[in-house]
């Protein structure tokens, strides 16, 4: 989860207050409709309550261009953390980290990141936070 430098948040639960004082205001990239990272920004939604505005981009790249630009306020993308390192820009990365802690080939996928984030409990394989 990126959100743009100019949102006063550094954690998940300041970033769902911040949301939920400001329902519908907040922009939430993706790389289009039905994407994994609408998928996840969806199920953020519905998990925690709050109203975030869906924009919709022809691929990732474009959603990380507009949120390293303020355009929008967040994205769920791994991208964001590409191109914040290339470009010497900054985007807060808050709610996980960039390693799989699973042991596993796998690891654990971005969806059971943002569950057990949100509710304190794995989902899905064993060891997965």
């Amino acid at each position: 989860m990126q959100v743009t430098p100019s949102l006063p948040v550094k954690t998940v639960p300041e970033f769902i207050a911040y949301a939920k004082a400001n329902p519908g205001r907040i922009a939430m990239g993706s790389g289009g409709n039905g994407s994994p990272a609408h998928v996840i920004g969806e199920y953020f939604k519905l998990m925690t309550g709050t109203d975030l505005t869906h924009v919709p981009y022809r691929g990732a790249a474009p959603a990380v261009t507009d949120l390293l630009g303020g355009q929008i306020q967040v994205a769920f993308t791994e991208l964001a953390n590409l191109a914040r390192t290339r470009q010497g820009r900054q985007s807060a990365r808050i709610g996980g980290d960039d390693r799989r802690t699973h042991a596993g080939a796998a690891g654990c996928s971005d969806l059971e990141r943002v569950h057990s984030g949100l509710r304190g409990e794995p989902v899905g394989r064993a060891g997965c936070p």
